[in-house]
């Protein structure tokens, strides 16, 4: 019947039955990390991370946070939520963070 089959496909899919595919793959082989994951050790943090890809992107729209070139856009954040994250970070914002991102120096 349908039931009986359906009981027996649950049981044969079970936790304690996991499904094999070793004879069909062959055995599980670790893949090569590329060269994007190899970091410093100080880099695995995940604020740390944050902070220089934001600096980085911060640095690609000339220090705009808002705006079609702004860095929130880029991102996929709302700008609020970029100042928010920003001030956390310790990220200098604003009109001499935006001289620096520019390459000229704050006054």
């Amino acid at each position: 019947s349908l039931m009986g089959c359906q009981r027996g496909t649950d049981e044969a899919l079970s936790d304690d039955n996991p499904l094999d595919f070793s004879e069909i793959l062959g055995p599980p082989q670790r893949a090569a990390a590329p060269e994007l994951f190899n970091v410093d050790s100080d880099m695995l943090n995940l604020d740390e991370l944050a902070r220089q890809h934001i600096r980085r992107v911060m640095e690609m729209t000339g220090g705009r946070i808002e705006g079609p070139a702004g860095a929130a856009v880029r991102l996929g954040l709302n700008p609020g939520t970029l100042r928010h994250r920003m001030r956390k970070l310790g990220i200098l914002f604003g009109r001499p963070a935006g001289d620096a991102y520019r390459g000229r120096a704050a006054d």
